[in-house]
């Protein structure tokens, strides 16, 4: 876990919340990543989960290219930007066909990275630069980061129209 907070905060520039220990029977980090409003909790001695076992945690990013930039300029080792060639699933590996780079019209959740933390875990960057509706709720009426990439809803809209489609063939 020392692995993972020193890694997090030098090369992610996320801000560290908290670091509480009780010997070697627990051990709780708390991260924030720049401009967010969630934090992320790594816990140690909680869970008999072996490290490694978790997979496909996403994070949401509101640039896709930039987190990337990041992640590489910071020591972090991420798959190139990609996105599926239908649909999400492909973030998941062995689901679906990947496509180089970010979705052409950079729809929202559509871009990813994939990456593994120090414990080997499997995590991903999802672009997200609007939420759809009803997916932000109490005093956040808008999916705010570091600047958005565009003022329009453009970037939505195939979000919109693929989510449509899903719950119509459900029905």
């Amino acid at each position: 876990m020392l692995t993972a907070r020193r890694s997090s905060t030098r090369s992610s520039g996320w801000r560290l919340d908290a670091d509480r220990s009780a010997g070697s029977a627990f051990r709780l980090i708390q991260f924030t990543p720049p401009g967010s409003a969630t934090s992320v909790q790594l816990v140690v001695n909680l869970s008999s989960a072996a490290p490694g076992s978790a997979q496909a945690l996403l994070l949401a990013v509101n640039d896709i290219e930039a987190a990337y930039r990041q992640f590489v300029a910071n020591g972090i080792d991420p798959s190139e930007v990609f996105h599926c060639a239908t649909g999400t699933a492909c973030r998941f590996p062995g689901v679906g066909e990947r496509v180089t780079g970010p979705q052409p019209q950079h729809f929202s959740y559509s871009s990813f990275v994939s990456f593994r933390d120090p414990d080997g875990n499997s995590r991903a960057l999802q672009e997200i630069a609007q939420r759809l509706p009803g997916r932000v709720a109490g005093r956040h009426k808008a999916y705010v980061s570091e600047g958005p990439r565009s003022g329009d809803d453009s970037r939505c809209e195939g979000a919109r129209a693929a989510e449509k489609s899903c719950l119509s063939r459900r029905r």
